[in-house]
């Protein structure tokens, strides 16, 4: 499910204590999976990133997503 690559960078915000630990393993899968994301409805994802803008590390997170090469599918 390609949502799951928002989800986790809101619930990395949710639980993590450091905005920048996140598993290099983990970014270069969402990489390599995040054009799948063309295939989620607007609406949803919209409402994954109001999720993420909302809670912890927003700024970090956002910039972890565009840094994954995210914003032109986004």
């Amino acid at each position: 499910n390609p949502i799951r690559i928002l989800r986790y960078f809101r619930f990395f915000g949710r639980l993590s204590t450091d905005p920048h630990a996140h598993d290099p393993d983990v970014l270069e899968a969402i990489q390599q999976c995040g054009i799948t994301l063309q295939d989620v409805p607007g609406e949803k994802i919209w409402i994954e990133l109001k999720l993420i803008i909302r809670g912890r590390f927003a700024g970090h997170i956002m910039r972890t997503i565009l840094e994954q090469r995210l914003g032109p599918i986004l």
